[in-house]
């Protein structure tokens, strides 16, 4: 098979999704198997840098590295010919939404471009057909005429609607057409049983496959590498627990600090800081506002996005990893803590029983005194802790990219066969030729409804 998968996150800060789609194509090309595989970039080539286009090829010398774009009708919309000013950065960022927005729209099914497309003026490239289409980053990239897979990481945007509406507005479009994948993707049991519940898809059309903690997390016998990474960081004078991940609303972190909070009053933790790594994410100002009000300033240290190659070491000088989420699609940082053989505290929520076993203490996320209970256990006794990094050395190895890949492989050929023999495929195909008739028509409409001003005009 020619396999495309969209690299688009690769644009991004590297967080969980970035971590995912890295380690699998890595891992896709040192198994032994015939297929090609191509990772696409939304947009212009003169979009990245010679150097980050070389350096993706360098890091993925068996996959091709592709640009897509349109020509002059959004080509005219780029951020590059916009003036640099004032409001330049914010006006770039709406034209960058507007741009996916449309392309989007304009590539939903692809006899729709072709006939958009066929006039001289409107010549843009059609994207280039695939075998099989992996979408990693919702639904990107449009439906192709072959087989397609759709990674489901979780429904947090439809769980918690009120802190992820602009989440919940990108990734509509991929969770309204789960029901037209051949296979659905999830990184755990507790995602399927989500989807399956809430967007009505068949169990027979979801694999579970679980990710793993990248080789770099491992003990590290080198104290003094350890101490050097910290003072860098400005927390090598006091121990400490660590939290990472995203700061947002989800990930409970405002109750994480109540709880050493309680315990600072309690007089159980003198000492220990808490340390949390992680960029700000939807509804982050909670934490802050918490860390201010209990004036824990001095406390609670943010260290915000942090070097990646430093993670290991400041998972190895944590005295505690504590991780208190309310809701996971999988929950890599707690198994990359146990990879470092950092004794773990985890919420009871979601997927995380799934992926620490009972390699943790576990927490009831939303009970305060609960967390706070667990966690002055886990730093007040020194044979608990060294009790649960054996088990979590353990529990790490259970988990390898190679298995990952290996599964991802296994769905993408049996993707493939779905849509060769399955019979809705033809009746797919029907409703989309009867939808390009109309696809102009309702493709204006939209414009006037989202540009409701210029459309008076």
């Amino acid at each position: 098979m020619n396999i495309g998968i969209d690299a688009s996150v690769f644009r991004r800060t590297p967080t969980g999704i970035y971590s995912y789609v890295s380690n699998l194509v890595q891992w896709l090309g040192q198994l032994d198997h015939a297929h090609s595989l191509s990772l696409l970039l939304y947009g212009p080539a003169s979009l990245d840098t010679k150097y980050t286009l070389d350096s993706l090829a360098r890091y993925f010398p068996h996959a091709a590295v592709e640009s897509v774009w349109d020509g002059w009708p959004l080509v005219l919309l780029s951020e590059r010919n916009l003036p640099v000013g004032r409001y330049g950065r914010s006006i770039a960022q709406s034209v960058d939404r507007t741009n996916i927005w449309l392309w989007k729209k304009l590539h939903r099914n692809s006899s729709s471009l072709a006939f958009l497309s066929g006039p001289a003026m409107f010549a843009a490239a059609r994207p280039k057909e695939f075998d099989l289409f992996h979408h990693t980053f919702g639904l990107m990239f449009p439906l192709q005429r072959r087989a397609n897979v759709l990674t489901i990481y979780d429904l947090i945007p439809c769980l918690f609607p009120e802190y992820y509406s602009r989440a919940l507005s990108w990734v509509k479009e991929s969770f309204d057409s789960a029901g037209e994948m051949d296979l659905l993707l999830t990184l755990s049991e507790n995602t399927k049983t989500d989807v399956i519940e809430r967007l009505g898809i068949p169990a027979e059309r979801i694999r579970v496959i679980p990710l793993a903690a990248h080789a770099q997390y491992r003990p590290i016998e080198d104290n003094e590498q350890i101490q050097a990474t910290l003072a860098r960081y400005g927390i090598a004078d006091r121990p400490y627990a660590l939290s990472l991940g995203t700061l947002e609303y989800r990930r409970n972190l405002h109750r994480l600090v109540e709880a050493m909070d309680l315990l600072k009053k309690e007089r159980a933790l003198n000492e220990h800081r808490l340390v949390l790594i992680g960029t700000k994410g939807e509804s982050h100002s909670i934490i802050f506002e918490t860390i201010q009000r209990l004036h824990l300033e001095s406390d609670v240290k943010w260290l915000g996005h942090v070097n990646f190659d430093d993670l290991p070491a400041l998972l190895n000088g944590a005295e505690l990893f504590v991780y208190p989420s309310l809701y996971e699609g999988f929950g890599l940082p707690p198994l990359e803590a146990l990879a470092c053989g950092t004794p773990v505290a985890s919420s009871r929520a979601s997927s995380l029983v799934e992926v620490v076993g009972d390699a943790a203490m576990l927490f009831d996320p939303c009970r305060v005194e609960d967390m706070a209970s667990v966690i002055g256990t886990m730093l007040k006794d020194a044979p608990t802790r060294k009790h649960f990094r054996a088990k979590g050395l353990l529990r790490a190895k259970q988990f390898s990219w190679r298995r990952t890949a290996e599964m991802t492989l296994t769905a993408y050929e049996e993707a493939r066969a779905l849509c060769r023999d399955d019979k809705r495929w033809k009746r797919r195909r029907r409703r989309r030729t009867f939808m390009q008739h109309a696809f102009l028509g309702e493709f204006l409409n939209e414009l006037k409804a989202k540009y409701p001003r210029h459309s008076r005009a």
